[in-house]
């Protein structure tokens, strides 16, 4: 808010999902003048995505537990980007029906 207050612009991005990451690839890229180059490199991502997903995606569900920090215990919820990355793995993240990060 003081940035905007100054009168600079602010782009604020955060991917949630692991299919959001070439969009905001996409979006930098025209921000800062290289879409051409930023085109390419969302194009590889999805690439590079789908292929885990076709290598990954037909495995047995592994219930998982990620841990993010010790003190205090925490672990992410259903809308961070690492679950995502859990769900590509195979894994189903046991805390995902949260929302939010949660600690303990």
């Amino acid at each position: 808010d003081k940035l905007r207050g100054f009168g600079f612009p602010i782009y604020v991005s955060q991917p949630n999902r692991l299919e959001d990451v070439a969009g905001e690839i996409e979006r930098l890229g025209r921000l800062a003048g290289t879409a051409e180059a930023a085109d390419a490199a969302a194009l590889r991502f999805r690439t590079r995505l789908a292929g885990l997903q076709r290598q990954y995606g037909g495995r047995p569900v592994v219930r998982t537990f990620y841990q993010i920090w010790k003190q205090p215990l925490s672990t992410v919820g259903g809308r961070q980007i690492i679950s995502s990355v859990i769900r590509l793995c195979g894994g189903e993240n046991v805390f995902g029906n949260l929302e939010t990060i949660a600690q303990w």
